[in-house]
């Protein structure tokens, strides 16, 4: 299963509890290659949070966001460290559609609260789930795995 994220969409809903896009930085709100770039540096600090939040993911997943710029390449690069992988696309709707469609053969899931973007993809038999479901979905999954001990450190006579 792959899980294809809209990367903006699942930051409003989930980690920013919906807060209205006039509210957050103008790059933030006008996400393209036109933003000035003294202004793009604003992104960051919010992909971050998103991948943050999500990793490591436990399935096969891919984070896009819109917004492809100059540094984009460097960027999805050392992003492959991480999971899932950051994509960076002119428009991540348009990437999840053309994903599913290039991609019938395999078990696609649209993470997105988009309908119009679930629609489309379900046209070439792409499920789809809401961030809200998303996240409980996360939440559940990582309940069952055991998780790494953390080191006690306690006070020691030497």
């Amino acid at each position: 299963m792959i899980f294809l994220i809209d990367g903006y969409n699942f930051l409003h809903a989930i980690l920013l509890n919906g807060l209205r896009k006039k509210t957050m930085p103008r790059a933030l709100s006008h996400q393209s290659s036109r933003a000035a770039p003294e202004l793009r540096w604003w992104t960051l600090p919010y992909q971050k949070l998103v991948l943050d939040h999500l990793s490591p993911l436990p399935w096969q997943g891919k984070l896009i966001f819109d917004a492809q710029r100059d540094n984009s390449e460097r960027l999805r690069v050392h992003s492959l460290l991480h999971s899932p992988e950051i994509i960076y696309a002119l428009s991540a709707d348009d990437y999840c559609v053309h994903f599913a469609r290039d991609h019938q053969n395999q078990d696609i899931t649209i993470v997105s609260a988009d309908r119009a973007l679930q629609d489309r993809a379900a046209r070439y038999g792409a499920r789809r789930v809401t961030p809200w479901g998303f996240d409980e979905l996360l939440t559940e999954e990582r309940g069952k795995t055991p998780q790494l001990l953390q080191p006690e450190f306690r006070e020691s006579q030497y």
